[in-house]
């Protein structure tokens, strides 16, 4: 029977101050501070011990552990009811002036007050966990004898290096027009082989099962090779169709438009030809943005309205496409609580994201909005509405709101006069602040100007390591600079 140890790394915060210098009391100062006694943290390891004998490792019931000092304290742990693929381990501490101190350790460090404690889990045979520290606090309050034992869980892997995709079809009984549509999900290496553990999850419109089989090898390097954040699950599709839907004009087989802004606006379309040879040669090459689109207006093309169905898919996404996924992952992905949901995405995904983090924020607690076309609608006239800045920052939701985690970014050279990427990014990053006093600035709302990148895609996948590490941050270091010998 496999038996894990746990090793334990200190890291040096800042140190809060227990009291001003030179502060004085109406008796006298006092010499002999107040030392709080009989502090103890229980870590509890959950773990499926089937994959240690899958494995062939040590068949130990019990070791000592020897990384820096914290040593098992009940060998007989495993033989108790209700405790299978559970180990546990006491750390026994006392509360001084300048921290805590361990009561059974050989090192006798000391953690600043307010720090974190970092640990990781090994097997009997010294195989060390993958991905980051796990890490916990420990001034915690009613943290004293007299009260129950604080247990901090630990749900760690060992051997699985890769995610894997997978794909489902849901079929939306509510709206017709969203139909049945494929749907993927890309499940963290450890999903395979720890069952005990649950995970946050990313909605990511555009992220189809193609894309997160092409982008896999770049999730798994985050979460296990650079372990810089804590593993997520990301549900996505790239299933635009709109054989369902009749539009006004001729049938707009790319529904993306439709699907991801909130609001409708216009799409011109070309008497000849099409976009990509310039309707037949009616417009110039090598024109700007808004010339390119006058031409459309001034003859080359006619308006159709489009979009305005993101608040549907929104509705289908938490509503029915979240429990169909949860279903397949025997209920091991959390999104029914807002802090372990999120939503991101790129584009028009990145305004569908900020929208839907801006109007529902008791739904989705975090989130990314990357080279986001804050510029829409495109109005007859052609002129751009910028609606989501004009008007949902300023207008919805304002005041106190529930707490988020945001992050905005946007290529260098995105910046066009017509579309003003940069300039309309740094303006909702402004009026956020402004109109919500729970973002701050690098504490819950993050900004990035991307040097020397253009708009697309594959830039935007590109910064996924940068969004992930503050959205879902591990609970310690990423990793462990001296692993136990």
């Amino acid at each position: 029977m496999g038996t894990l140890s746990v090793s334990k790394a200190i890291v040096i915060l800042a140190i809060a101050c227990l009291c001003s210098p030179g502060q004085r009391y109406a008796d006298g100062q006092i010499e002999n501070p107040y030392v709080r006694t009989g502090l103890t943290l229980r870590i509890v390891v959950r773990y499926p011990e089937s994959e240690l004998i899958k494995r062939s490792l040590s068949t130990d019931l019990f070791i000592v552990g020897n990384g820096l000092g914290l040593a098992w304290n009940d060998p007989q742990l495993l033989t108790r009811p209700g405790t299978t693929d559970t180990w546990s381990i006491d750390l026994k501490f006392s509360g001084l002036p300048d921290g805590y101190g361990c009561a059974e350790c050989i090192y006798n460090n000391v953690l600043p007050v307010n720090g974190r404690l970092e640990y990781r889990i090994l097997t009997s045979n010294k195989t060390d966990m993958l991905g980051p520290n796990h890490g916990t606090h420990i001034h915690i309050s009613k943290l004293e004898a007299n009260f129950p034992v604080r247990e901090e869980f630990s749900y760690p892997f060992f051997f699985t290096r890769s995610g894997s995709v997978h794909a489902t079809t849901v079929k939306s009984l509510v709206n017709q027009i969203i139909g049945s549509r494929i749907w993927g999900y890309y499940l963290p290496p450890s999903y395979n082989e720890n069952h005990y553990k649950t995970y946050k999850t990313f909605v990511v419109p555009d992220l189809s099962p193609a894309y997160m089989e092409l982008y896999r090898f770049s999730f798994d390097d985050i979460f296990v090779e650079k372990a810089i954040a804590e593993e997520v699950v990301f549900i996505g599709s790239h299933d635009y169709s709109l054989s369902n839907l009749t539009q006004g004009g001729p049938t707009n087989n790319e529904g993306r438009i439709d699907f991801l802004t909130p609001i409708p606006g216009i799409q011109y379309y070309c008497y000849n030809g099409d976009w990509s040879d310039n309707c037949a040669g009616c417009i110039p090459q090598n024109v700007s943005g808004q010339e390119y689109m006058e031409y459309f207006r001034d003859g080359c093309g006619y308006p159709v309205e489009v979009g305005g169905l993101g608040e549907d898919y929104l509705d289908h996404v938490v509503n029915e496409v979240l429990p169909a996924v949860q279903l397949l992952t025997n209920d091991r992905i959390r999104f029914e609580i807002r802090n372990n949901l999120g939503i991101g995405g790129c584009s028009l995904g990145g305004l569908l994201a900020c929208h839907a983090l801006w109007t529902r924020p008791n739904t989705f607690g975090m989130g990314w909005c990357k080279s986001s076309s804050f510029w829409w609608p495109t109005e007859v006239n052609v002129d751009n509405g910028f609606y989501f800045l004009n008007h949902t920052i300023k207008k919805t939701n304002l005041g106190p709101r529930a707490p988020q985690r945001i992050y905005i970014d946007v290529g260098e050279l995105e910046e066009d006069p017509y579309y003003a990427q940069v300039s309309a990014a740094l303006a909702v990053v402004d009026t956020m602040i402004a109109n919500s006093p729970q973002f701050s600035m690098d504490e819950s709302l993050w900004f990035t100007l991307a040097s020397g990148q253009v708009h697309s895609s594959t830039n935007c996948m590109s910064r996924t390591w940068n969004s992930l590490s503050l959205l879902s941050p591990p609970a310690g270091a990423a990793r462990n600079p001296n692993p136990p010998a």
